[in-house]
């Protein structure tokens, strides 16, 4: 029968002094696990050959094979560092007095506990105050998947229209008494009340088109000035000055950047001619 070879381990900071080869204690049939349909032999009279000294789970799988149960051999030892529990090659160490001190001193970073000997809680470093329930929520996150920022979102309202022109998407639109969609002009006086949105497909007449009347609307042809107010302008142009030939004045939106349009059609203002 093979024995374990002499092996020391000890914690950083900590000298441990081996055995002498003599005093090592061979591992024998009394030691050995029994057979399965037999007697245990009690974990009490297995016995570490290196006193003192945590052994090595897969010293004792060369020994007696890998579906050995680590745990009838030694499971609980000290050491300088506390109580050691050996599970399948899992050490936890808890308690003990290394350090001059019982169990974790401080733990800093995202995760925080102590300082202070023993049990000690732990917290998770706030990154957002803002605590609560978001609609349509805009979030942002961090590295480490944290959201570190979140704010009301708002939910984009779409209506679907039968187009009474041929229609180009990122118009605006205007309804008119037969029902159907056409892009609104902002010379025409009679549009200023039915403008309900901005196209965000295009269509030929006759045929069905999307028009989205509030939320975000993206498109890289766009060239707004952040910041701004966005209009109705000639033949459903989104424009951010007004001409003189308009016949009234109606913001459609404000522009968050050059390509990003927050969409939520205003109250018309006449102008005068």
């Amino acid at each position: 029968m093979p024995t374990i070879q002499e092996r020391t381990m000890a914690p950083p900071g900590y000298a441990v002094t081996p055995p002498a080869v003599s005093t090592l204690a061979p591992l024998t049939t009394a030691t050995m696990p029994t057979p399965p349909g037999q007697a245990n032999t009690p974990a009490a009279s297995l016995v570490s050959p290196l006193p003192g000294i945590l052994a090595d789970p897969d010293q004792i799988r060369q020994v007696y094979g890998k579906g050995v149960n680590v745990n009838r051999f030694w499971p609980q030892t000290t050491s300088s560092l506390g109580t050691v529990n050996v599970t399948n090659n899992t050490t936890v160490v808890s308690g003990g007095g290394g350090g001059g001190g019982n169990g974790i001193k401080q733990l800093i970073g995202d995760v925080s506990a102590g300082p202070g000997s023993g049990t000690q809680i732990a917290t998770l470093e706030t990154v957002n105050s803002d605590v609560g329930s978001y609609t349509n929520a805009n979030i942002t996150v961090d590295a480490k998947g944290r959201i570190t920022a979140a704010t009301d979102g708002s939910l984009p309202i779409f209506l679907s229209l039968t187009a009474g022109m041929n229609i180009n998407a990122f118009q605006a639109i205007s309804i008119h008494s037969d029902g159907l969609g056409y892009q609104a002009d902002a010379a025409t006086l009679s549009d200023a009340g039915n403008v309900v949105g901005v196209s965000i497909t295009s269509a030929l007449t006759g045929n069905p088109f999307t028009v989205q009347q509030t939320g975000e609307i993206d498109n890289a042809g766009f060239s707004f000035t952040p910041g701004s107010p966005v209009y109705v302008g000639d033949d459903g142009a989104l424009v951010q000055s007004l001409s003189a030939g308009f016949t009234f004045q109606l913001s459609i939106g404000v522009a968050v950047s050059s390509s990003l349009l927050l969409a939520e059609v205003g109250v018309p203002i006449a102008l005068a001619p």
